[in-house]
């Protein structure tokens, strides 16, 4: 009788729980996908404006001097604030002068002068192209600002 050779064989039950493990791992992977995607989904229905953040804090700044503000415009989006600093000698006021501004520019300007040193801040709630000046300093006080939707 003659040795016979067999072949290594792989039987198919020593494959099979490495395929369960995979497909196991799948259908999480899936299974997460989708609770990920109905998450964002819901989200985006119950907030179909996006998500509101604050104004920032002086997100631009207006400084006014003897030879008048720099920068003389500024670009900014809706929400944000500007600051204006006062470093001229010179007391000024910060006064709209846009004819027919929205009401969201009610309360806009100083009442009093800044005095050197003082500032004075705007948060900007419309859109829109907005100057302004100093009543007693135009010449010397002048700008504008420009708001853009967010």
């Amino acid at each position: 009788m003659e040795p016979t050779q067999t072949s290594p064989t792989v039987s198919a039950s020593s494959e099979q729980p490495r395929r369960k493990g995979l497909g196991r791992i799948t259908t999480v992977v899936i299974i997460v996908v989708a609770i990920v995607a109905i998450a964002i989904a819901a989200f985006v229905l119950m907030n179909p404006g996006g998500i509101e953040t604050p104004a920032n804090e002086a997100t631009s700044s207006i400084v006014i001097t003897e030879r008048g503000v720099a920068p003389s415009a500024v670009t900014v989006r809706k929400g944000d604030s500007v600051t204006w600093l006062n470093q001229d000698a010179a007391a000024h006021k910060i006064a709209l002068s846009t004819p027919n501004p929205p009401k969201e520019m009610e309360g806009f300007g100083t009442g009093d002068a800044l005095a050197n040193g003082e500032s004075y801040s705007f948060i900007f709630e419309a859109a829109g192209t907005y100057t302004y000046e100093d009543p007693d300093n135009p010449n010397v006080v002048q700008g504008k600002v420009i708001v853009e939707e967010q």
